[in-house]
């Protein structure tokens, strides 16, 4: 996995800065010239080289490892530029060796066009370790930059690591790459994702009113400054879509999550089972508070925070596991009503809590079931089985093709 660390470089002199931002500014345009060159040398199916020759290419500035880097960020840049279109034509060439139906497929590639990009102000340099060198003089962190060009010489940037940052090179971990800016350095890390053996599987569930509930009873709570998940969504209701106080909102909201999961204890923990969420509200209307919620920034906190807990996350059918009661096995829809799960078996508790615990477990795949509507009457969703209200087994219905 890789992991980034944002450091500011404004303990730089200004003579230094003014090289640096010299440096950039050719970098930039050499880099676009090569999205220029691959951009032009495309062919049908957006197929773009990892790597490009640099040797007929010459600048006054520059050195040769500074440009190789120029073009290896280029072919970068082009190919997520092109990806999407990219993996259409591939699915189509799939399908066709088939001999499948993929006239829906080229409708939507003749409406789907990979633009070319256009390097603005905020990308940065990508450099590595031939043009990069971190070092430590006298309990001072420097970021030098080496054989870039003559013209530059050598820019060393005073740099101030953050407490993660030193844990990383206390570990004796080297940054694979580095990403300069004129007010920023990133120095990414390339770091083992180990996983645990030993330790407790807990379900997960995503909420709007509880933003994360554990199967182990962690739910997440309102922060120092009395926020919590569904407050931010009220608030964002409130504002203009695009205004300054609507990006405020979104930047709490965001700030909210990374929180609250990293407030959760996985010390004994080797498994998280979340709900496989994918376009859930596609082809749906929905009230202006619920279109806040948004579940991708929820999940993708939570992989990178368990990657560094070194916790596998399993996604998961999430068909009727908040509709189960956890204690008999019994789905029916009308047991969940808004917060509280209610089960003529007596049971009653959180529905959060309560979908959790149904994803703690494995059940047998139920998504065959969602279109017969068994839901309504109900039906018993059990470990070794799936089961009528009068106890009979259900079972798929197969027919043999000629």
């Amino acid at each position: 996995m890789i992991r980034s660390s944002k450091l500011s470089n404004k303990l730089i002199n200004f003579n230094k800065k003014k090289n640096l931002s010299s440096f950039i500014d050719d970098y930039k345009k050499v880099t676009q010239d090569y999205v220029d060159m691959l951009w032009g040398n495309l062919d049908q199916e957006y197929n773009c080289p990892k790597f490009i020759s640099t040797k007929d290419y010459d600048h006054p500035k520059l050195s040769q490892r500074a440009i190789k880097c120029a073009a290896t960020q280029a072919c970068g840049i082009v190919k997520a530029s092109t990806e999407k279109v990219r993996k259409l034509i591939w699915v189509i060439n799939k399908l066709k060796k088939e001999n499948n139906d993929v006239s829906y497929l080229e409708e939507k590639l003749s409406k789907t066009k990979a633009t070319k990009p256009t390097l603005t102000e905020n990308i940065k340099c990508e450099l590595n370790s031939i043009c990069c060198d971190l070092m430590q003089r006298k309990g001072i962190w420097f970021l030098q930059l080496k054989s870039i060009g003559k013209q530059f010489g050598k820019i060393r940037i005073p740099i101030k690591p953050h407490r993660q940052t030193m844990k990383w090179l206390k570990e004796g971990k080297v940054p694979s790459s580095f990403l300069i800016s004129n007010n920023y350095v990133n120095l990414r890390f390339e770091i083992k994702n180990e996983l645990k053996d030993n330790g407790t599987v807990v379900g997960l569930d995503q909420g709007i009113t509880t933003c994360i509930t554990l199967s182990d009873g962690q739910i997440s709570k309102d922060d120092n400054h009395g926020w919590n998940l569904s407050k931010i969504l009220t608030k964002l209701c409130s504002k203009k879509k695009g205004s300054n106080g609507f990006r405020r909102i979104q930047e709490l909201r965001k700030n909210y999550i990374n929180w609250s999961i990293n407030q959760l204890n996985l010390k004994n923990i080797k498994q998280v089972n979340v709900e496989k969420l994918h376009d859930v509200r596609q082809f749906k209307k929905v009230d202006r508070f619920r279109s806040h919620w948004t579940y991708t920034l929820i999940v993708d906190k939570l992989k990178r925070y368990c990657e560094e807990q070194k916790v596998s996350v399993k996604e998961q059918c999430c068909v009727y596991r908040s509709q189960r009661c956890n204690v008999c096995g019994l789905v029916r829809k009308n047991q969940r009503q808004g917060k509280v799960h209610k089960c003529q078996c007596g049971y009653i508790g959180d529905s959060d809590l309560n979908a959790s615990l149904n994803h703690e477990i494995e059940l047998p795949d139920v998504s065959f079931m969602r279109q017969l509507g068994h839901n309504i009457l109900g039906f018993y969703w059990k470990p070794n089985g799936i089961y009528d209200l009068a106890g009979n087994e259900f079972t798929v219905r197969c027919t043999n093709k000629v």
